[in-house]
């Protein structure tokens, strides 16, 4: 029996890589080969599943975070087709993590840092840039990279918007076109992005993330009103129309931004799945273990377990799925058998313990294989 383990992390727990390992020690006597394959859905986890496939550097560069507080930001540096990349998570720099619970400064979260890590990226020669754009603390419209990149903005009375940390879409009235020309002809922008938003509106970055990062009803309104101007001002100028762009809303306008910036928008599952040559490796398998921490309705919103399930199921592959909790079963076939590594009731801080979640995962894919395999393979 050949076997390819393809798990996303467990976010604020354990890496896809740690996930695979112990799996791999559960199963190894059942099974004839094991591969593993760290993954990733664009998001956290991307860097080490992309170091994973293609080694290189792991760097750090000071910036600031979303509150303006100084820090070391990881990003990877390795050489994907040929080209010097550079692999960014936005996350590691402006993540929702770094609030700290303090919603009355939510919409002041601001990008920047963001943008003064790729100004710093720029300079290195790099052809190829990778960013992800989950798990954003931001609803500044991509702004605050914009000044990080060195845009000049300007207010009501055509002042230059000050370099810091507070929300620039708060008071920003002018934005020069030409200030965005700022990636250099021969690098390649590739933006990891699963949401389908638009800039503003109904559906758009303020309106729908506002509440999961900290905004209350009025300041949802107010800088989903201030995209709109944006929105409108650019599109004036003759930029594309970022309140009919899908994708443009991803972190809270993130998404926009970039593509003025000429990037290109790619679904986070399949370019990094394509980039590990995940397919590959799942076609000489007999089953695919996969799974992430929560498994529930969002999982089908392009994460890793339903991307994993459907390459093997276009490959005759069975498909398990470990996680560490999930809200109810899925009914689409895709998956022949869903299991939470949990042992009993537990606090969820002790079910995020690292060592208590890895040996949870590696108890329970070894006594699934034992009843898939009852004669041990070395017998």
């Amino acid at each position: 029996m050949n076997v390819t383990i393809a798990i996303d992390s467990f976010k604020e727990c354990a890496t896809s890589e740690e996930l695979a390992q112990a799996i791999k020690v559960g199963i190894a006597p059942y099974v004839d080969n094991v591969n593993t394959v760290p993954i990733s859905d664009g998001g956290e986890g991307t860097i080490e599943a992309l170091h994973a496939a293609y080694q290189g550097d792991i760097r750090t560069e000071a910036t600031v975070n979303a509150y303006g507080e100084p820090i070391n930001a990881e990003y990877l540096v390795t050489s994907i087709n040929g080209k010097m990349t550079a692999v960014v998570e936005s996350a590691k720099v402006i993540g929702i993590h770094y609030s700290n619970n303090r919603k009355e400064q939510a919409h002041l979260a601001s990008s920047y840092g963001l943008g003064l890590l790729l100004a710093k990226i720029m300079t290195s020669g790099m052809k190829q840039v990778i960013v992800t754009l989950g798990g954003s603390g931001t609803t500044d419209g991509g702004l605050g990279m914009f000044q990080g990149l060195g845009a000049t903005l300007l207010d009501s009375n055509n002042q230059k918007l000050p370099n810091d940390w507070k929300n620039p879409l708060l008071t920003t009235q002018t934005i020069s076109l030409d200030s965005l020309n700022l990636i250099h002809s021969d690098c390649t922008f590739i933006i990891a992005n699963d949401v389908e938003n638009p800039y503003c509106g109904p559906t758009g970055a303020a309106k729908i993330f506002g509440l999961q990062k900290g905004l209350t009803e009025d300041e949802i309104k107010q800088l989903d009103e201030k995209l709109r101007q944006v929105a409108e001002m650019l599109h004036s100028e003759g930029a594309i129309d970022l309140a009919q762009l899908p994708g443009a809303g991803a972190a809270g306008g993130l998404g926009g931004a970039f593509a003025l910036l000429g990037a290109k928008m790619q679904a986070g599952f399949p370019l990094i799945s394509e980039l590990v040559g995940l397919e590959e490796q799942i076609k000489k398998s007999d089953w695919v273990i996969t799974g992430e921490g929560r498994f529930d309705a969002q999982s089908k919103a392009g994460k890793v377990p339903y991307g994993v399930a459907s390459l093997a199921q276009k490959h005759e592959v069975k498909t398990l799925v470990l996680c560490g909790s999930y809200d109810e079963l899925p009914e689409n076939g895709l998956f022949n058998g869903v299991f939470s590594i949990q042992r009993g009731p537990v606090s969820l801080h002790q079910a995020m313990k690292k060592d208590y979640a890895l040996e949870n995962i590696e108890q329970v894919s070894q006594q699934v294989f034992k009843l898939l395999t009852p004669t041990n393979k070395n017998e």
